[in-house]
């Protein structure tokens, strides 16, 4: 419960009652959280690790729409809309995650406004990412799109020298485009000093650059 308490920062006293009703699942690598169709029974806040929310679209290729960090709640908006899941969500690296069933949830709804503004301040701005991810989708070529994916990565690892272990099929699926246009656009980055690269891990050694190509599309 200290840990539930530390992400929400909820009153003690409302929130004690129900830690036998938490519990702290954990995920391997590519294991799934929830599948798009399904029916949300809780919320689920990650503790620890790297979760990615995607959308299968109208052509059977997966849309990642978003990188969860630690404390950020996710299957909150289809639990309170009565939706079935309208995306899916898996590790993409060990992970922890709590969750919370929903009529405990609802319950803090109606009981702790500090909560409330918590989700309604994630909820905008997942909206603001995503309607700046529309408009790159519609403005940018691949190769801005593609520095706005790495800037965003690396910036949910918390640092210039940190790993991007996604596969270059989920980077295709954050950018927009397929792998082999990002194996190409990968290997100029790499060409231009820009990122050094393995199969598994592509680490960014100058973030002004990728800046300033993905602002030069703007």
């Amino acid at each position: 419960m200290e840990l539930f308490t530390s992400y929400l920062n909820f009153d003690r006293s409302v929130t004690g009652e129900m830690e036998e009703d938490l519990d702290i699942l954990t995920f391997k690598k590519n294991q799934t959280v929830y599948m798009e169709g399904s029916t949300p029974l809780g919320i689920y806040i990650l503790t620890e690790g790297s979760i990615l929310i995607s959308k299968i679209g109208s052509q059977g290729k997966e849309q990642v729409l978003k990188i969860l960090k630690e404390g950020e709640i996710m299957g909150g908006t289809d639990l309170i809309l009565g939706k079935k899941y309208g995306s899916s969500s898996k590790a993409v690296a060990s992970s922890k995650v709590l969750f919370m069933p929903k009529n405990r949830f609802f319950d803090l709804l109606i009981n702790d406004e500090k909560l409330i503004q918590k989700l309604i301040l994630q909820f905008a701005k997942e909206i603001q990412t995503l309607e700046a991810k529309a408009v790159s989708l519609a403005f940018k070529p691949v190769r801005g799109r593609l520095a706005d994916t790495l800037l965003i990565l690396n910036k949910k690892n918390g640092d210039n020298l940190s790993k991007i272990t996604l596969s270059r099929t989920e980077i295709a699926g954050f950018t927009g485009t397929v792998k082999e246009t990002v194996n190409r656009l990968l290997s100029e980055f790499h060409k231009e000093k820009l990122v050094t690269m393995s199969r598994k891990e592509i680490c960014i050694i100058d973030q002004d650059h990728l800046l300033r190509i993905s602002k030069m599309y703007e």
